[in-house]
């Protein structure tokens, strides 16, 4: 994820993160400081996951990585002090990164 990019809502077919810094990144994830464009342009943290181009077309492989993603948010988002706002979850295509 380079400066200035976007990541698209698939779901709603927009461009909606613009990337400002990639702050983490793991062997299959990327972590990124962002500007929610239909949120005027709120900064926030967007996590993106790379599917191993390998098992790409193994359906259970995908699902499973959209599922333990899934859980991940869920888990984050769990009534806390710690997290202040609600996260939300967008389908992404084909990006750079996989």
């Amino acid at each position: 994820m380079q400066p200035g990019s976007f990541i698209t809502d698939m779901q709603r077919n927009e461009q909606r993160f613009r990337i400002k810094s990639l702050l983490a990144s793991g062997k299959h994830y990327q972590i990124a400081l962002a500007e929610d464009t239909r949120l005027e342009d709120k900064l926030v943290c967007v996590k993106t996951i790379e599917y191993d181009a390998a098992y790409v077309s193994d359906e259970d492989y995908v699902l499973g990585r959209r599922k333990a993603l899934w859980q991940e948010m869920q888990f984050l988002t769990l009534a806390t002090h710690l997290l202040p706002e609600p996260f939300d979850w967008i389908q992404s295509g084909q990006s750079a990164i996989g």
